[in-house]
């Protein structure tokens, strides 16, 4: 008896978390790749857009034989991170990758901005290359126009009747 209310028990805690995401959103993912050589490495994107409020998943990859920095300035402090896998360092500015690995990055823009982020071996970034990340305000969709003022503008079906007959009859009801 105690293993069958247990399972239910699981069920119904299973079952309840399912509806509480079923409305959430689900993550945008971005990939980055780590590219250039071991000391000059570069990302593949030059720049990232985000949205406030919307779950993004970023998968950077770096196949290089060496551990990379990826440093991103502020941009880490105006996010929530719900969860970071495949790293084995982190500062508020920056994250290492690990050599020939893969890095997942849950999470939820909080501010607007724009965050210069670059690749890094020990320092050594020779070609410089910089990318930005820019996070906006969502993009409000527009509402249809009210139909309120269209409604108005048109008279009771019973008056435009009544209108028609004075203008038929000259004027005069009879």
């Amino acid at each position: 008896m105690k293993k069958g209310f247990f399972l239910l028990q699981c069920f119904l805690l299973n079952f309840s978390v399912h509806i509480a995401y079923a409305d959430a959103p689900l993550p945008h993912l971005t990939d980055i790749v780590i590219e250039g050589s071991v000391d000059a490495p570069v990302i593949s994107q030059t720049e990232l857009q985000f949205e406030i409020g919307l779950p993004y998943i970023l998968v950077i990859t770096n196949d290089k034989p060496v551990a990379v920095s990826l440093y991103y300035g502020k941009f880490g402090q105006k996010v929530s991170t719900q969860y970071l896998q495949g790293t084995s360092g982190l500062t508020q500015e920056s994250l290492v990758l690990n050599p020939n690995s893969k890095l997942q990055w849950y999470f939820i823009p909080q501010e607007e901005g724009e965050f210069p982020f670059y690749a890094t071996n020990n320092g050594f970034n020779l070609h410089k290359k910089e990318g930005k990340i820019v996070v906006k305000k969502p993009v409000e969709e527009k509402q249809p126009q009210s139909t309120v003022s269209a409604q108005t503008e048109t008279q009771n079906p019973s008056e435009e009747k009544g209108k028609a007959s004075i203008r038929k009859s000259g004027g005069r009801r009879g």
